[in-house]
């Protein structure tokens, strides 16, 4: 089975579970989810946050999902608009929030895809879980989060229950309890892995 990587192949369907705790723009569809984390940094008003929800991908000129989120993401690192405040303390649990909303809007073919993946003794599809090689500490987060959804779906979880229970509070006890529960579903490196594609 040939899996792309899961943080990437998020273009085949478009978010439309509202994050709204998180910090989403209410009512607004996501290309991807690095398009909804990058817009999500800069307050709903600011010109970034408004170019980076408009900026969708490419078809017909042949972008493909990673293209589409490197550029996303580089208007993500415009300072033009400032951060919100708080941000680099709930990122990590931002993004956890986004992809449960993924996998909310995506349908079951999503979901099963997701466990299939992490069921695979091919260590390319267990590698496709943690993502490729990132910045800051992205491949590790992004593996945590990946693999407490698969374990939210393998145990029949309702990932709207869930959603709503992780996104009821940005306190910072709330923001250290996901923290400590995606730190332990985060997969161990191994030696010799590498992040590339």
């Amino acid at each position: 089975m040939h899996i792309a990587c899961m943080h990437h192949a998020i273009c085949r369907c478009v978010l439309r579970a509202r994050v709204t705790r998180a910090g989403s723009p209410q009512g607004q569809d996501w290309s991807s989810c690095e398009q909804c984390f990058q817009a999500m940094k800069f307050g709903e008003a600011s010109d970034q946050c408004r170019a980076i929800a408009a900026c969708r991908p490419n078809a017909f000129a042949g972008e493909t999902s990673r293209v589409y989120g490197m550029r996303v993401w580089q208007l993500g690192q415009s300072r033009e608009s400032p951060l919100k405040p708080r941000f680099e303390d709930v990122k990590v649990g931002a993004m956890d929030k986004i992809n449960l909303a993924k996998y909310l809007s995506g349908g079951e073919a999503m979901r099963a895809e997701l466990l299939a993946a992490s069921c695979s003794a091919d260590l390319s599809v267990r590698y496709a879980l943690m993502g490729p090689a990132s910045t800051w500490e992205w491949q590790k987060w992004n593996g945590g989060i990946q693999t407490r959804i698969r374990d939210l779906l393998a145990d029949g979880a309702d990932l709207a229950q869930e959603l709503e229970r992780v996104s009821a509070s940005d306190s910072d006890e709330a923001v250290a309890a996901v923290m400590t529960q995606l730190e332990a579903c985060c997969p161990e490196e191994d030696e010799g892995a590498n992040g590339d594609e």
